[in-house]
Formats: C-alpha cells, structure tokens, sequence
C-alpha cells in the first residue's frame, strides 16, 4: 500500500475504500478486495485468487486460476488461463459513496471481456459466472449498513401481464416497508 511491497502471499485483505490507482502483482492464494478505483488497475502474475474489484477498465495478464468479482466496464486479458469473471458482488457501508467519488458507474453486468488480440468473449481459458455461481459478499462495518451499489439484477421471461403483477408487487412491498404512498397509471 502506497507504492510499498508487500508479500500477500494466503491472506485476505479488505480495502474499503476509493484509490486512484491499483496494481496487484504476484499473489497467490489470496482474497482481495479493494473499492472501487478512479485509475487504472493492473493485475499481473496471480495464482489461486478471488478478486472483488472496480475501476473503468481492468488488465489482466500472466495469472491462473482466478475468480475476479468486477464492476468495470471493459476488461483485457494476456496470457492467462482457468479465469472465472462475474459481476462486483460485495455490500458495505459507503460503499456507493465511494463509487461516485472515484467516478465509477455501479452496473450489475460482468465486463466486456478482450484477450491481447482484441478478441471479444467468449476468450479463451475465461468465463463468464452465471447469476447462481456468483457469491455474495456482505461487510458489515460500522457507521451503517452494508449496500452493494451494483445490485445484480435477475432476468425473468415475462409477460405484459407478469410485468403488471410484479410492479404492482414491488409497489405494495415498498409502501409497507417505507410507508410511502404510490399511485400506478397504466
């Protein structure tokens, strides 16, 4: 941290902040969390790690055997193999307060993913998670309550008529919770 090496070697670290730049090198074995960056971020000679990470766009090289949790909006990868990317699945407090200092757009989608040659998923050796296999991670810290400012979003085959049903579901439980009072025109 701030320019300095550190041999991570089978931790968990948690950074539950903003930065503006990040580079992580050389870790094995490790679960890394870091909020979300304004800068670059470079990944580079990892092995056996689950990353939670944000930033505008993430380069991935010389790794194997990764779950990377993003919010970014694209991603490129070099030499890199058994490479598993979902969508950022962390909550904690502040957390979409830091998003927005560091200019990062929340989005429950996974990254576009590029290899070195420009060829767009799906990439060798890299999958995308599906909603299921994506692991929700919550933080509770003090001073509030944890929030996941890229709420994964859920896919139904719906009708006009589903459509109806679930808005007017989602109203009614808001008015209960909230106390909130809401008039539909359709």
């Amino acid at each position: 941290i701030n320019a300095e090496y550190m041999d991570l070697r089978g931790t968990s670290v948690h950074v539950f902040d903003w930065c503006s730049q990040l580079s992580i090198s050389d870790c094995s074995d490790c679960e890394i969390l870091v909020g979300p960056c304004a800068g670059s971020v470079t990944l580079t000679r990892l092995a056996h790690c689950t990353l939670t990470l944000a930033g505008p766009h993430l380069d991935l090289s010389l790794s194997h055997h990764l779950t990377l949790y993003v919010c970014a909006a694209t991603m490129q990868i070099a030499d890199t193999t058994e490479c598993a990317v979902g969508p950022w699945n962390a909550a904690f407090t502040h957390a979409p307060a830091l998003f927005s200092k560091a200019g990062i757009e929340p989005t429950p989608d996974a990254p576009r993913i590029t290899d070195a040659t420009e060829q767009v998923s799906p990439v060798p050796h890299c999958t995308h998670l599906l909603m299921d296999e994506v692991e929700q991670r919550v933080y509770t810290l003090p001073n509030g309550l944890p929030v996941n400012p890229c709420q994964l979003s859920v896919s139904f085959d719906l009708t006009p008529g589903d459509y109806i049903f679930v808005v007017c579901l989602f109203v009614c439980v808001r008015v209960c919770v909230c106390g909130c009072s809401f008039v539909l025109i359709f």
